[in-house]
Protein backbone atom coordinates (compact mmCIF):
# COMPACT_ATOMS: atom_id res chain seq x y z
CA UNK A 1 0.00 0.00 0.00
CA UNK A 2 0.92 3.85 -0.58
CA UNK A 3 3.27 5.16 1.92
CA UNK A 4 1.19 8.67 1.63
CA UNK A 5 -1.57 6.79 2.87
CA UNK A 6 -0.24 4.42 5.43
CA UNK A 7 1.37 7.44 7.58
CA UNK A 8 -1.70 9.11 8.26
CA UNK A 9 -2.95 6.03 9.54
CA UNK A 10 -0.71 5.09 11.32
CA UNK A 11 -0.10 8.51 13.36
CA UNK A 12 -4.01 8.53 13.97
CA UNK A 13 -3.71 5.05 15.84
CA UNK A 14 -1.13 5.98 17.59
CA UNK A 15 -2.63 9.33 18.88
CA UNK A 16 -5.78 7.42 20.07
CA UNK A 17 -3.68 4.56 21.77
CA UNK A 18 -1.92 7.67 23.84
CA UNK A 19 -5.49 9.00 23.98
CA UNK A 20 -6.37 5.79 25.83
CA UNK A 21 -8.97 5.59 23.09
CA UNK A 22 -9.70 1.85 21.43
CA UNK A 23 -7.87 2.29 18.05
CA UNK A 24 -10.94 0.96 15.73
CA UNK A 25 -12.39 4.41 16.39
CA UNK A 26 -10.01 5.13 13.29
CA UNK A 27 -12.87 4.33 11.32
CA UNK A 28 -15.05 6.54 12.74
CA UNK A 29 -13.20 8.57 9.51
CA UNK A 30 -13.91 8.17 6.22
CA UNK A 31 -10.66 8.69 5.40
CA UNK A 32 -9.69 4.91 6.99
CA UNK A 33 -12.31 3.35 4.78
CA UNK A 34 -11.16 4.93 1.38
CA UNK A 35 -7.43 3.30 2.45
CA UNK A 36 -8.24 0.12 0.98
CA UNK A 37 -9.23 1.36 -2.71
CA UNK A 38 -5.41 0.51 -4.36
CA UNK A 39 -6.39 -3.31 -3.59
CA UNK A 40 -9.62 -3.50 -5.10
CA UNK A 41 -8.28 -4.97 -8.53
CA UNK A 42 -7.25 -8.09 -6.90
CA UNK A 43 -10.41 -8.41 -4.41
CA UNK A 44 -12.32 -7.99 -7.75
CA UNK A 45 -10.02 -10.54 -9.14
CA UNK A 46 -10.58 -13.03 -6.19
CA UNK A 47 -14.12 -11.94 -5.24
CA UNK A 48 -15.90 -11.58 -8.39
CA UNK A 49 -17.34 -8.33 -9.88
CA UNK A 50 -17.79 -5.77 -7.25
CA UNK A 51 -16.71 -7.21 -3.63
CA UNK A 52 -18.86 -6.24 -0.71
CA UNK A 53 -17.39 -5.50 2.45
CA UNK A 54 -18.66 -6.92 5.28
CA UNK A 55 -19.40 -5.27 8.44
CA UNK A 56 -16.40 -6.66 10.44
CA UNK A 57 -12.84 -4.80 10.96
CA UNK A 58 -10.39 -3.93 14.04
CA UNK A 59 -7.29 -1.99 14.32
CA UNK A 60 -4.24 -2.96 16.84
CA UNK A 61 -1.48 -1.37 18.66
CA UNK A 62 0.32 -3.93 20.12
CA UNK A 63 2.79 -2.25 22.75
CA UNK A 64 6.00 -3.03 22.36
CA UNK A 65 5.94 -4.87 26.40
CA UNK A 66 7.23 -8.18 26.48
CA UNK A 67 4.07 -10.73 26.43
CA UNK A 68 2.02 -8.45 24.78
CA UNK A 69 0.13 -9.76 21.83
CA UNK A 70 -2.94 -9.38 19.83
CA UNK A 71 -5.53 -12.26 19.43
CA UNK A 72 -5.72 -15.88 19.98
CA UNK A 73 -5.98 -18.58 17.85
CA UNK A 74 -9.28 -18.12 15.96
CA UNK A 75 -10.86 -17.73 12.77
CA UNK A 76 -13.33 -15.46 11.02
CA UNK A 77 -15.57 -17.52 9.16
CA UNK A 78 -16.36 -20.72 10.49
CA UNK A 79 -18.18 -22.31 7.25
CA UNK A 80 -16.43 -23.09 4.30
CA UNK A 81 -14.73 -19.65 2.56
CA UNK A 82 -13.92 -21.44 -0.37
CA UNK A 83 -16.92 -22.87 -2.66
CA UNK A 84 -16.67 -25.74 -5.90
CA UNK A 85 -15.64 -28.72 -6.58
CA UNK A 86 -11.87 -29.59 -6.86
CA UNK A 87 -10.01 -27.27 -9.29
CA UNK A 88 -13.17 -24.72 -9.99
CA UNK A 89 -12.76 -23.36 -6.14
CA UNK A 90 -14.54 -19.97 -5.88
CA UNK A 91 -13.58 -17.73 -3.10
CA UNK A 92 -17.02 -16.48 -0.99
CA UNK A 93 -14.94 -14.53 1.66
CA UNK A 94 -11.31 -13.04 2.32
CA UNK A 95 -9.58 -11.44 5.27
CA UNK A 96 -7.31 -8.12 4.61
CA UNK A 97 -5.00 -7.36 7.26
CA UNK A 98 -2.65 -4.38 6.50
CA UNK A 99 0.34 -2.84 8.43
CA UNK A 100 0.28 0.49 9.43
CA UNK A 101 3.85 -0.01 10.30
CA UNK A 102 6.72 -2.57 9.58
CA UNK A 103 6.47 -5.83 11.50
CA UNK A 104 9.29 -7.61 12.04
CA UNK A 105 9.42 -11.31 13.54
CA UNK A 106 9.51 -9.55 17.80
CA UNK A 107 6.50 -7.43 17.17
CA UNK A 108 3.59 -9.64 18.14
CA UNK A 109 3.52 -10.82 14.19
CA UNK A 110 0.59 -12.89 12.98
CA UNK A 111 0.91 -16.18 12.46
CA UNK A 112 -1.04 -17.92 9.53
CA UNK A 113 -1.70 -22.05 9.49
CA UNK A 114 -1.93 -23.78 6.21
CA UNK A 115 -4.95 -25.56 5.22
CA UNK A 116 -4.72 -29.25 7.05
CA UNK A 117 -1.01 -28.21 8.27
CA UNK A 118 0.28 -28.88 12.24
CA UNK A 119 0.46 -25.97 14.27
CA UNK A 120 4.30 -25.67 14.42
CA UNK A 121 3.81 -25.01 10.46
CA UNK A 122 2.11 -21.62 10.85
CA UNK A 123 4.12 -18.73 8.91
CA UNK A 124 4.52 -15.75 10.16
CA UNK A 125 3.59 -12.50 8.33
CA UNK A 126 6.11 -9.82 8.45
CA UNK A 127 6.80 -6.80 6.48
CA UNK A 128 7.51 -2.94 6.02
CA UNK A 129 4.43 -0.95 6.60
CA UNK A 130 2.04 -1.33 3.83
CA UNK A 131 2.56 -4.90 3.77
CA UNK A 132 -1.23 -6.48 3.16
CA UNK A 133 -1.60 -10.24 4.10
CA UNK A 134 -4.63 -11.96 2.86
CA UNK A 135 -5.80 -15.29 3.37
CA UNK A 136 -9.36 -17.15 3.01
CA UNK A 137 -11.58 -16.85 5.95
CA UNK A 138 -11.89 -20.63 7.82
CA UNK A 139 -7.75 -20.39 8.11
CA UNK A 140 -6.69 -20.55 11.82
CA UNK A 141 -4.70 -17.50 12.79
CA UNK A 142 -3.07 -15.86 16.00
CA UNK A 143 -0.61 -13.26 17.24
CA UNK A 144 2.49 -13.96 18.57
CA UNK A 145 3.87 -12.06 21.87
CA UNK A 146 5.88 -9.24 21.71
CA UNK A 147 9.49 -10.22 22.49
CA UNK A 148 11.85 -8.42 25.24
CA UNK A 149 14.07 -6.90 22.22
CA UNK A 150 10.71 -5.60 20.24
CA UNK A 151 11.36 -1.60 20.13
CA UNK A 152 8.19 0.03 17.87
CA UNK A 153 4.43 -1.64 18.38
CA UNK A 154 2.35 -3.30 16.26
CA UNK A 155 -0.06 -1.15 14.49
CA UNK A 156 -2.45 -2.77 11.90
CA UNK A 157 -5.80 -2.96 10.35
CA UNK A 158 -8.23 -5.63 8.97
CA UNK A 159 -11.65 -5.55 6.54
CA UNK A 160 -13.66 -9.02 5.49
CA UNK A 161 -14.88 -9.21 1.99
CA UNK A 162 -17.23 -11.33 0.28
CA UNK A 163 -18.52 -12.72 -3.17
CA UNK A 164 -21.52 -11.27 -4.00
CA UNK A 165 -22.95 -14.38 -5.52
CA UNK A 166 -23.05 -16.01 -2.86
CA UNK A 167 -25.62 -15.27 0.45
CA UNK A 168 -24.64 -11.95 2.91
CA UNK A 169 -22.70 -13.65 5.50
CA UNK A 170 -23.51 -10.68 7.74
CA UNK A 171 -25.82 -7.70 7.22
CA UNK A 172 -25.60 -4.71 6.05
CA UNK A 173 -22.95 -5.77 3.21
CA UNK A 174 -21.15 -2.56 2.33
CA UNK A 175 -19.61 -0.76 -0.55
CA UNK A 176 -15.91 -0.77 -0.42
CA UNK A 177 -15.40 2.32 -2.58
CA UNK A 178 -17.91 4.26 -1.18
CA UNK A 179 -17.25 4.96 2.99
CA UNK A 180 -20.40 4.22 5.18
CA UNK A 181 -22.24 7.56 6.32
CA UNK A 182 -21.77 9.02 9.77
CA UNK A 183 -24.41 7.40 11.54
CA UNK A 184 -23.73 3.82 10.56
CA UNK A 185 -19.79 4.22 11.25
CA UNK A 186 -20.38 5.19 14.70
CA UNK A 187 -23.10 1.84 15.27
CA UNK A 188 -20.75 -0.42 13.18
CA UNK A 189 -18.12 0.97 15.67
CA UNK A 190 -20.40 0.35 18.64
CA UNK A 191 -21.01 -3.01 16.89
CA UNK A 192 -17.28 -4.23 16.89
CA UNK A 193 -16.39 -3.24 20.23
CA UNK A 194 -19.41 -5.08 21.24
CA UNK A 195 -18.11 -8.66 19.17
CA UNK A 196 -14.60 -8.30 19.34
CA UNK A 197 -13.67 -6.31 22.84
CA UNK A 198 -13.13 -9.43 24.55
CA UNK A 199 -10.48 -10.75 22.22
CA UNK A 200 -8.35 -8.66 23.79
CA UNK A 201 -7.84 -6.25 27.00
CA UNK A 202 -10.43 -3.76 26.11
CA UNK A 203 -11.28 -1.30 29.22
CA UNK A 204 -15.13 -2.61 30.37
CA UNK A 205 -16.42 0.35 29.95
CA UNK A 206 -16.03 0.42 26.50
CA UNK A 207 -18.35 -2.81 26.11
CA UNK A 208 -20.72 -1.08 27.92
CA UNK A 209 -20.99 2.41 25.74
CA UNK A 210 -20.96 -0.43 22.95
CA UNK A 211 -23.74 -2.44 24.03
CA UNK A 212 -25.79 0.85 25.18
CA UNK A 213 -25.29 2.63 21.57
CA UNK A 214 -26.42 -0.90 19.89
CA UNK A 215 -29.40 -1.18 21.80
CA UNK A 216 -30.28 2.67 21.05
CA UNK A 217 -29.70 1.62 17.25
CA UNK A 218 -31.72 -1.58 17.49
Amino acid sequence: MPAHQIAPLAAAVRRLAAAGLPPVFLFLAPETWRAFAPVEALLTYMLGRKPALLPHFWAWHVPPRAGARGWPPHRDYQGPSVIGPPGQEQAASLSLWLALDAVGPDQAALRLLPIGAPSAAAVPLTGPAGTIGLWRQDLWHWSDPMRATARRPRISLSLEFQNRAHPPLATPLLDPAAPPAWPLRRDLVAAQLAAYGGMETLALGWRHIAARRRRRAG
